[in-house]
């Protein structure tokens, strides 16, 4: 084809075009469209040609999108704040907690109830212990084992699985696999199980790194289920009854109750009547074992206060943090309070700048505390450490609302994550979080003794011994290595004498839990094992003789 014919035909493509826009221009201009009245014309107001819905203004728009699985959702939720969101919401946040207001409440005649909150990475190497210990129960307590598992596919031990922390699915998963199960017996599908009902359990985890913030989240996750136990918060109401009585072996709160020895899990998990609220929350890890009995135990924590008790002042009555070599110091003089071993000044160097000062500026550094991870909580000081973050959103939203300078943030992810940020940049948050939210709340008081123990006067801090007892629930040695406890062993060298000393010392503190014990190579020990004489690891039995031994010293 030559260059002329080549021109002529470019000319003619340039006048169609030419032709086809007069074309749209005369046709939109005139009033004869018979398709005006329709509400999504492209002529009506607030049209959208990528919607069906008049005013949406491109807020479907992949350029434009808000809320979860939006734009560049998953790069911010990761990233956080900026550092302008950080110093506008966190003093907001910080200054909305309300304030820590104990509300008297009449004493019930009701079952007292221990939930002990594990952090694991996958099993717990120590189950057959704690199975020994909980079989100790002479007393109508009732205990409770809640789990966060790093890994918790990996977990091998029945025991356990059972007491993880799982998704509860939703209604309408519910009904799919019903109708599902339903059209598999009409269609002559025999089902092998009855857990067909339900959808495949989901396990709960933060998956934490060593340091993150998603400990504290883990432990605050925790914290939040345990105290549904017993409410009405666990209601749900399913229709059918196959599928209601699945539900409950699977999802029931009667899964976290342990035995005692005398029944099996199975009598304890299906039962219909409501379960007592929990009084005490216990964090514990996996590297734990107890250093009392069941019974011990109940009496260091509750305790019913006579007229004499009453009489006392509390700087009698806790005049020092040390323990006199004749006292008992599980005689419930730390009962009725939650246990912090708190501290409001750095140690060290690696607290001051690693902790104190990553810290947000937004928390006033009065109210900065550092205290172990392993703490005691009881149910009042447990409800608002849970509650803070979202009282303090709907307070920032009601007042926004009120004064409309500033849209309605009902949905905003940065209030509701906000508060995390203000320890992002911690290193072990888990120790910084809890102290520093109860200071804010008022719970832990002004810590006016500065010694580097870290154990308060109590005479010159009434404030924080009215509400809290400030010391160790967990025994361990931190002499040897600042960046880590000593690590103990529990084999059967001299007699597991080792472990006699680090029990011995526990119990001369009033600790509850000791830890950090080493892991047996072998794995978790089930409860069937087949000890044989010469075998490393101490059985249940004799750790249970080794304890009351050390109760009659």
């Amino acid at each position: 084809m030559d260059f002329a014919k080549q021109l002529m035909n470019l000319q003619q493509s340039a006048d169609r075009a030419r032709n086809q826009n007069n074309s749209n221009g005369s046709r939109s201009s005139n009033n004869n469209d018979r398709d005006r009245h329709r509400r999504d014309h492209p002529s009506r107001h607030g049209y959208n040609r990528n919607s069906n819905r008049r005013g949406d203004n491109n807020r479907y728009q992949p350029y434009n999108r808000r809320g979860r699985g939006g734009h560049n959702y998953q790069n911010r939720r990761n990233q956080g704040m900026s550092d302008a969101e950080e110093d506008y919401y966190l003093p907001k946040l910080v200054q909305a907690i309300p304030k820590y207001q104990p509300i008297p409440t009449k004493k019930k005649d009701k079952q007292r109830h221990v939930c002990i909150l594990f952090l694991t990475i996958d099993d717990l190497p120590f189950e057959h212990i704690w199975k020994e210990f909980f079989k100790g129960n002479n007393s109508d307590l009732m205990v409770s084992v809640i789990c966060h598992a790093k890994f918790p596919d990996k977990v091998q031990s029945d025991w356990l699985r059972k007491r993880l922390l799982v998704q509860k699915p939703k209604l309408s998963d519910m009904e799919f696999y019903k109708k599902r199960y339903q059209q598999g017996l009409q269609d002559g599908h025999e089902q092998d199980q009855d857990s067909h009902l339900l959808p495949p359990i989901r396990y709960r985890s933060r998956k934490p790194e060593w340091g993150s913030v998603e400990i504290t989240r883990a432990m605050v996750d925790l914290l939040e289920e345990s105290l549904q136990i017993g409410t009405s918060r666990q209601n749900i109401h399913i229709k059918d009854a196959k599928q209601e009585e699945e539900y409950k072996k699977q999802y029931s709160s009667w899964r976290y109750v342990v035995s005692d020895g005398m029944h099996k899990d199975e009598d304890i998990v299906v039962k219909d009547q409501r379960l007592p609220t929990v009084d005490r929350f216990i964090f514990a890890s996996e590297s734990c074992i107890p250093v009392t009995t069941l019974d011990e135990l109940e009496k260091t924590l509750f305790k019913e206060e006579s007229s004499d008790d009453k009489e006392k002042t509390a700087a009698d009555t806790f005049s020092s943090a040390e323990t006199k070599a004749d006292e008992n110091p599980y005689d419930g003089r730390y009962a009725n309070k939650s246990w912090v071993n708190a501290r409001n000044t750095p140690n060290n160097g690696y607290a001051r700048q690693l902790q104190w000062d990553a810290t947000h500026q937004a928390i006033p550094t009065e109210h900065i505390w550092k205290a172990d991870q392993w703490i005691m909580l009881t149910r009042h000081d447990a409800w608002p450490i849970v509650s803070l973050i979202d009282d303090a959103v709907q307070t920032i939203q009601d007042s926004e609302r009120n004064n409309r300078s500033h849209n309605d943030n009902r949905n905003n992810p940065t209030l509701q994550l906000g508060f995390w940020q203000c320890f992002r940049r911690v290193k072990a948050s888990d120790e910084m979080y809890f102290p520093t939210v109860m200071s804010l709340l008022g719970i832990l008081g002004k810590d006016k003794d500065k010694s580097s123990s870290g154990q308060d006067d109590d005479k010159n801090d009434e404030k924080s011994q009215s509400i809290v007892h400030r010391k160790r629930v967990t025994y361990c040695d931190w002499s040897m290595n600042a960046k880590n406890p000593a690590a103990f062993e529990m084999d059967r060298k001299n007699n597991f004498k080792e472990l006699r000393d680090v029990v011995k010392a526990a119990r001369k503190e009033g600790c509850i839990f000791a830890r950090k014990f080493t892991i047996s190579p072998n794995g978790p020990v089930q409860e069937d094992a087949d000890y044989k004489k010469g075998e490393e690891l101490i059985t249940g039995e004799e750790w249970s003789t080794l304890i009351r031994k050390m109760k009659q010293l």
